[in-house]
């Protein structure tokens, strides 16, 4: 079994926030909309009777807040469903590469990289005897077309019109390169690197054209790792350091 580095990742903790802030918004929705009626029902009266406009005024402050509260809300809930599609293909394919690689391989998960202003967030890292696999993990449940050399795809999900979308082998060279900068730092020779996309979901399709990097299957990942031809075998106490100097700026 492979040995993993990091299993806690960037969207897990943004889920756990979300959870927390979805929490409070509930009990503060509550209290707003439970305070706007209240205070509209006697500033109305106010109003009709004395001519007193302020409670009802401070009624509609609550409610409009209110309101914005619950278009937040609907925000959220958007947003959780998202980060639960990206979590269950980066937890998948960890599962797959921890099971289908031996423990000659190191796999780095939520990879943050920065030089000044410039950053990369690597959905996975892979550092092994026949070198290093800079992957990036799509879930997209649906059909994908587009050209390798465009900065955008098209996606088409089920009965939607398309969106589009970054390139995701792009994503994927862009970050295979902070990597092999991050190495050459510490002096670091690493000229076997191969960055690569996986779609995760059963229900994507794509027509790329002009297609050379690869795209697997999760199925297809760990034998491709495995059978990847090097130019040199890389010794444990190179994987290991590199694993650590790969990871400095992600805690």
């Amino acid at each position: 079994m492979a040995r993993i580095l990091k299993s806690e990742t960037s969207l897990s903790s943004r889920r756990v926030r979300l959870a927390r802030e979805m929490g409070m918004l509930r009990w503060v929705r509550w209290l707003e909309l439970a305070g706007a009626l209240v205070l509209l029902a006697g500033g109305i009266g106010l109003w009709v009777w004395r001519d007193i406009h302020w409670l009802a005024l401070v009624g509609a402050g609550l409610l409009f807040a209110w309101l914005g509260h619950h278009f937040k809300m609907q925000e959220n809930s958007l947003d959780a469903w998202t980060i639960g599609v990206g979590l269950e293909g980066e937890q998948g394919v960890t599962d797959r590469l921890a099971t289908g690689l031996d423990d000659r391989y190191l796999v780095l998960n939520d990879v943050f990289i920065q030089f000044g202003r410039r950053r990369a967030q690597i959905d996975h890292v892979v550092a092994g005897p026949n070198g290093i696999f800079v992957i990036e993990t799509k879930n997209w449940a649906g059909r994908i077309v587009g050209d390798e050399t465009q900065n955008h795809w098209v996606f088409y999900a089920a009965g939607k019109d398309g969106q589009e979308l970054f390139n995701p082998i792009l994503q994927s060279q862009r970050q295979a390169k902070f990597v092999a900068r991050r190495l050459r730092e510490a002096g670091m020779d690493w000229p076997d690197m191969r960055a690569l996309v996986v779609m995760f979901s059963e229900d994507s399709r794509w027509a790329i054209r002009n297609q050379t990097a690869p795209i697997l299957r999760p199925a297809e990942l760990a034998p491709f790792i495995r059978n990847a031809a090097s130019g040199r075998s890389y010794r444990p106490e190179e994987i290991d350091a590199a694993g650590r100097w790969i990871m400095q700026d992600s805690g």
